[in-house]
């Protein structure tokens, strides 16, 4: 396995219960997913050697579909790191709107493009773009707790617009799906 997968640290999920206990249930746990994401990057920010340093975050309910994927991903590490032109490799998507990608070196190790996808359930990101996916995800938060529906401001609908101002990619094949049923 790749030294990359070798450094986990767990992070505590905030209960959106407890950061707004006036709001639905489902609208308080998008709160709660939102705070533990920005809380877990601002944590890895905080301890990265370099901004150009790659970080990952997967929720507890990831799920690996596809290993030949991972494998993929494992053997092209490198390349993605030395290709600065991109924001967010997304792990797992739903519904997915793509588009081949310009890089011949990404393209070569079955990446494209995302123009809209869903779930924030596990991504890779370079250190130097999470400040402004902390704002993105501060400004949902905020607008959540203010009484908008999570159809209209959860996490992975607030970084829709990045993913067509800036590259966020995934590859062509699904590597991991979020678990039906586990997410709180």
């Amino acid at each position: 396995i790749h030294s990359f997968f070798s450094q986990f640290r767990r992070f505590e999920a905030i209960k959106g219960v407890q950061m707004a206990p006036r709001l639905p249930p489902a609208e308080a746990g998008a709160v709660g997913c939102g705070m533990s994401h920005i809380t877990a990057l601002n944590k890895l920010a905080s301890t990265a050697a370099s901004p150009n340093e790659l970080v990952m975050v997967v929720e507890d309910d990831i799920q690996i579909v596809d290993y030949s994927v991972l494998q993929r991903l494992t053997q092209g590490l490198p390349t993605l790191a030395a290709s600065p032109e991109w924001m967010v490799l997304l792990l797992a998507f739903s519904t997915a709107k793509t588009q081949p990608i310009q890089s011949r070196q990404l393209s070569r190790i079955g990446l494209v493009r995302v123009l809209k996808a869903m779930t924030t359930t596990g991504y890779i990101v370079r250190v130097r773009h999470i400040p402004l996916l902390v704002r993105t995800f501060q400004a949902a938060v905020e607008s959540l707790r203010s009484g908008t529906s999570r159809r209209n401001a959860a996490i992975d609908v607030a970084w829709l617009p990045l993913q067509k101002q800036r590259m966020f990619i995934a590859f062509k094949t699904k590597l991991a799906t979020q678990r039906p049923g586990h997410s709180d």
